[in-house]
């Protein structure tokens, strides 16, 4: 059995409570969930980021290391050298085949940062759209306060006026 309701439905202590939660006091709720959600898509982008820059230098690290193990092979072939040759060749030959391994989980890695970065921006737009909603309300309210006031300045005056006809005063 839960002990809290799943939707304010009147029944229970919390009745109270979920009339008492203005619009303004949800809509800051989701000002605070939409600015987490935002916090955790930029943590989770730059850890996509380091990935990809992780995976990106080690496939360069692997390219020169073939491009150096090729080098070697045309010195060897000066140097009438079979061990260095043969060293060279595998040197070239293991970088490169850790080269092509590396090159799929590089453009993996580049579309995860894609979609984080996606994800990112659109927890902005919507925290951005909680902004507005936020500051619409509070402009509502407060144009709903202010003919509040002048209502019962209208009601004050009007009651002065009478008292004033009827010489109550």
């Amino acid at each position: 059995m839960s002990l809290l309701p799943t939707r304010c439905d009147g029944s229970g202590s919390w009745q109270a409570r979920c009339e008492s939660m203005g619009v303004s006091s949800a809509l800051e709720l989701l000002r605070r969930v939409r600015k987490l959600q935002e916090q955790q898509e930029q943590l989770a982008l730059e850890l996509a980021v380091k990935k990809q820059r992780d995976l990106e230098a080690a496939r360069d690290a692997a390219g020169e290391r073939e491009r150096r193990g090729r080098a070697l092979v045309g010195q060897s072939v000066r140097s009438d050298s079979v061990e260095d040759r043969q060293a060279a060749v595998v040197q070239a030959a293991s970088a490169g085949r850790q080269a092509r391994f590396l090159a799929p989980r590089v453009a993996n890695a580049e579309e995860e940062t894609a979609r984080v970065r996606q994800n990112l921006l659109e927890k902005r737009v919507q925290g951005r759209q909680t902004e507005i909603l936020i500051e619409e309300t509070a402009a509502e309210e407060a144009t709903e306060a202010d003919r509040r006031n002048q209502q019962a300045l209208d009601d004050w005056y009007g009651s002065e006026r009478f008292a004033k006809k009827t010489g109550r005063r």
